[in-house]
């Protein structure tokens, strides 16, 4: 094995010879346990281009591509204070070689091109991810913070009270910074980078968001349910309930349909929980299944929002931040926000 690891390469990612490459080991490599997903996109380099400056490496073997990571730079208020951030994403290895080092190739050459070019780093990893997390992110020990993310079925024609109005992205986000707290952890996703992936934006009285869609990008692709997901997705699918309204299970091999909100904001959770029916009204009707909406520490409307939807089809899933300087683990961030190029 050792000899295997000394012939390993790490280049640079070249979009002609490793865009195919980097899409097969992607689909080798599903992410999490009982419930596997696995990622499409129309370019494996489309979600670096997210971020006007990037840059993504490769590990090779015997000519083969056995492994990738990116990273991104961008421009953030940390504490209040300006910084240079380097965000670290897509770190994939083939399953046939994680025994080898090659995650930890990676992860050395991506921080020190990373830390030459930045003042800290960060990433994210799902909770339930053992793999990411025993790489403790790239040298961070401890998460700096954390959010879920409410899967908010669509199958149900919740009336909204109101119509909301549309609106462009610009709007929504500077609404919502002139409603929330500051935050611990800043970035403006308007700027040094694509916002390809939106969808629209909505107000309705003083509340707000933003659709985004990473479909193209980083579409998620079921590869396995655990028993009681399968045999649920059967006996909603059976001719007793058919046609009675029910969230869509997703069957392996098929693409979960879904839009990510964000920047969602407004001082009174009832017209929130409102706009969300709204959004969601309009995703039913493009046969979108799920919303995917982010809660974060300080989010007042959140349990309104949860309210609306039955908890045993409603999954929440906690995402990680890990961050560092010097090779050292950021304090605690009591809020941040997130940049939903990101996700």
């Amino acid at each position: 094995m050792a000899g295997r690891s000394d012939r390993v390469l790490i280049e640079d990612y070249s979009p002609a010879a490793d865009n195919e490459p980097c899409m097969a080991l992607e689909r080798s490599a599903p992410q999490g346990k009982s419930r596997r997903l696995s990622f499409r996109r129309s370019t494996f380099h489309r979600r670096a281009e997210n971020f006007a400056d990037h840059k993504l490496i490769v590990a090779r073997l015997e000519g083969a591509v056995v492994g990738v990571v990116g990273v991104a730079f961008k421009d953030v208020r940390l504490y209040g204070e300006p910084r240079r951030a380097a965000f670290y994403f897509d770190l994939r290895v083939h399953p046939e070689y994680r025994r080898l080092g090659v995650a930890w190739r990676l992860a050395r050459e991506i921080t020190r091109f990373g830390d030459a070019r930045s003042d800290f780093g960060y990433g994210y990893t799902i909770d339930d991810n053992r793999e990411a997390r025993a790489m403790a992110w790239f040298r961070a020990r401890t998460p700096a913070s954390s959010c879920h993310f409410l899967a908010y079925p669509t199958y149900a024609r919740r009336p909204s009270r109101s119509e909301a109005r549309a609106a462009s992205m610009a709007e929504v986000h500077e609404r919502l910074l002139a409603t929330v707290p500051p935050f611990d952890f800043y970035t403006n996703p308007l700027v040094g980078g694509s916002t390809g992936g939106h969808v629209a934006s909505w107000v309705l009285d003083d509340a707000g968001c933003t659709v985004w869609s990473n479909e193209g990008i980083f579409a998620e692709v079921v590869e396995a349910l655990p028993p009681g997901g399968m045999l649920a997705g059967r006996m909603l699918d059976s001719r007793l309930l058919r046609g009675l309204p029910h969230p869509h299970i997703p069957r392996v091999g098929e693409q979960i349909r879904s839009w990510y909100l964000t920047d969602v904001h407004g001082r009174n959770p009832m017209q929130v929980a409102d706009l969300i029916r709204f959004v969601s009204a309009r995703a039913r009707d493009q046969g979108i299944d799920f919303l995917h909406i982010p809660l974060l520490a300080g989010d007042e409307w959140a349990a309104a929002v949860r309210h609306d939807v039955p908890l045993s089809f409603a999954r929440q899933l906690r995402y990680l931040l890990f961050a560092t300087a010097n090779g050292r683990s950021l304090p605690a961030m009591r809020r941040f926000y997130l940049d939903i190029r990101d996700i």
